[in-house]
C-alpha cells in the first residue's frame, strides 16, 4: 500500500490555518473576558491579569505549588518538568498549578504566560463532557480509580508537543492580540519619529532591542516570548531574526 505523506506546503498551509483559527478564537474568548470585567466595574487594561481571568472568569482555583506535591498522581519526572499543568489536585478538585518557582517577582513575565498557556488548553483541548467531569470533586480513594477522573494536562509525545505549540500561540494572542500590537508598535515608531511602514530589521539590533522592550512592558511578556509574537505578526522584515538577549 502507498502511502502519501503531504508535502511541506501542505503542512505550512494547514498549520496557517490551525494558527488562524486560534487567533480568532483568542480573539473572542478576550472580548468575552473583557465584557466579564468591565461589567463587573473592573478596568480591562494590559498586561493581563492572569490570577483574575482563571479565578474570578473561568472560577477555576488556582495554586502555586509544587506540581508533584499538589498533583502526586502525576508521574514525579514529569512534575518536575512542567511549569503549570491543568488537572485534578490532592483533593480530587479541578485546578491550574502553576509551580512555585514562578511566584516571584523576578518571574512576573513567565508566570503570566504559563497560566494562561493552561487556560488555552481549557479553551481548545477539554471537551465539554470533560470539562463537566473535572469541575466535580472527585476524592482519592484507595484501589483502582479510571485514569480518565484524573486526567491531566500536561503533555510530551509528537502529537502533545503539537498541542503544547498551539497552546504556546494561543496564549500569545490573548496576551498580546494582533490589533493591539500593531497599536503599541504604531505608537513606538511615532515615539521614535520612525515611518508608518519601518520594520525592524537585523541590520539594527539596537532599535529592536528598544523596541521589544518597550512594547514587552505593556503586554507583560518576556523578551523572548514578546521576539517571536513580533515575527508571528510580521513586524520583521526577516524570517529568522535570531537570540536578541
Amino acid at each position: 500500500m502507498t502511502r502519501i505523506f503531504p508535502t511541506f506546503e501542505q503542512r505550512k498551509a494547514a498549520a496557517n490555518f490551525y494558527r488562524r483559527d486560534i487567533e480568532k478564537q483568542m480573539a473572542r474568548e478576550l472580548a468575552n473576558y473583557r465584557q466579564f470585567a468591565e461589567s463587573s466595574g473592573r478596568e480591562f487594561r494590559f498586561p493581563i491579569d492572569a490570577d483574575h481571568v482563571i479565578e474570578r472568569w473561568l472560577q477555576i482555583p488556582l495554586i502555586i505549588g509544587s506540581i508533584a506535591e499538589v498533583m502526586p498522581q502525576l508521574d514525579k519526572a514529569v512534575a518536575e518538568k512542567c511549569w503549570g499543568t491543568l488537572g485534578r489536585d490532592q483533593d480530587g478538585d479541578l485546578a491550574i498549578v502553576i509551580d512555585e518557582k514562578l511566584s516571584s517577582e523576578y518571574y512576573d513575565c513567565p508566570y503570566r504566560f504559563t497560566a494562561i498557556h493552561e487556560v488555552v488548553h481549557w479553551f481548545r483541548d477539554v471537551t465539554a463532557e470533560q470539562k463537566h467531569g473535572l469541575q466535580q470533586t472527585l476524592p482519592f480513594a484507595s484501589g483502582y480509580v479510571d485514569p480518565q477522573y484524573f486526567r491531566i494536562l500536561c503533555r510530551y509525545g509528537e502529537e502533545e508537543k503539537y498541542q503544547e505549540r498551539n497552546a504556546n500561540y494561543g496564549a500569545a494572542c490573548f496576551l498580546a492580540p494582533k490589533d493591539e500590537l500593531n497599536k503599541q508598535f504604531s505608537r513606538w515608531l511615532e515615539s521614535e519619529k520612525l515611518g508608518p511602514t519601518y520594520l525592524l530589521t537585523e541590520a539594527q539590533p539596537d532599535t529592536m532591542r528598544s523596541a521589544l522592550e518597550n512594547i514587552r512592558r505593556f503586554f507583560g511578556l518576556s523578551r523572548q516570548a514578546m521576539q517571536i509574537r513580533f515575527q508571528e505578526c510580521g513586524l520583521f522584515s526577516a524570517a529568522d531574526q535570531g537570540t536578541l538577549y
